[in-house]
């Protein structure tokens, strides 16, 4: 029997409206009354990924931006790696003449040029980043904790990722983590490798854990954790590599896949 869950936000955990249901809530309510540990991992910041964490009631760390940050149950920062600000800059040239937009960040902050702020403010809904627009070259100055190439067309994000890949293969990571969403973080982290850091300091081992997602993102925890579960929703190309499947995030997935788990029958009672 698992001890210790690490799962995604979007796409997983949340149903398309952004939402944690009730059933999910006292899901993870009863694994807490029976010493399970859940921890969220996502590409969000910390300020996003907390609002969730308070819904939910759970005292526990969290992973943020892919990996490239951890804070504690206070939320404290106890892990963190940037991208070199040399290669932020030309992964920003890669996006000019293009329809691609960029944006990066930092702590609380989103750094964008003008011409991108216009574009997302669908985006800054969701996550509640402090919008900081600079310019081109002051971008250039920065080391992130994560770039997200930002594109409707998911081909130029397929071959964004190519590039990027074999001409930084030591220094970056890149993930589609959603179709119109190219993520990139410092090659020393994933949402695998921090959970495995969290598993660790905690004494658990990775046989103990138990994950979920949906996107590329998540393949690398997916693929370390004891048992690691793909979304129904979940992309299409994960399906021919994990496994175990869940219920869509739009029909508590994650939630009932918990309640068979661990037979936790009786919460679909309340």
């Amino acid at each position: 029997m698992k001890k210790i869950i690490f799962c995604d936000l979007d796409g997983t955990l949340l149903n398309n409206q952004k939402e944690i249901t009730s059933l999910t809530k006292n899901t993870i309510k009863e694994l807490k009354k029976r010493g399970v540990e859940f921890i969220i991992a996502t590409g969000r910041g910390y300020l996003g990924a907390k609002t969730f964490k308070d819904i939910l009631e759970i005292e526990s760390e969290i992973i943020c931006n892919n990996g490239s940050t951890i804070y504690d149950k206070e939320g404290n920062k106890i892990f963190e790696k940037l991208i070199d600000k040399k290669i932020s800059k030309t992964i920003f040239n890669l996006c000019l003449n293009n329809t691609t937009d960029f944006l990066a960040t930092l702590g609380e902050n989103m750094y964008l040029t003008q011409n991108t702020y216009d574009k997302i403010l669908n985006y800054l809904k969701e996550e509640p980043f402090k919008p900081v627009v600079v310019s081109p070259e002051e971008l250039h100055k920065i080391n992130f904790e994560k770039i997200v190439l930002l594109d409707n067309n998911y081909e130029n994000l397929k071959k964004y990722k190519i590039i990027l890949d074999e001409n930084f293969p030591q220094e970056i990571k890149s993930f589609i983590s959603q179709h119109n969403f190219l993520d990139i973080v410092n090659s020393k982290c994933s949402k695998g490798i921090a959970m495995e850091y969290l598993a660790n300091i905690k004494g658990y081992t990775l046989e103990e854990t138990l994950a979920f997602g949906d996107a590329f993102n998540d393949l690398e925890m997916l693929q370390m954790a004891g048992e690691g579960v793909i979304m129904a929703n979940g992309f299409k190309e994960l399906h021919n590599i994990i496994e175990k499947k869940a219920l869509p995030n739009s029909e508590d997935g994650v939630a009932r896949y918990l309640i068979d788990y661990f037979n936790l029958y009786s919460v679909d009672k309340f």
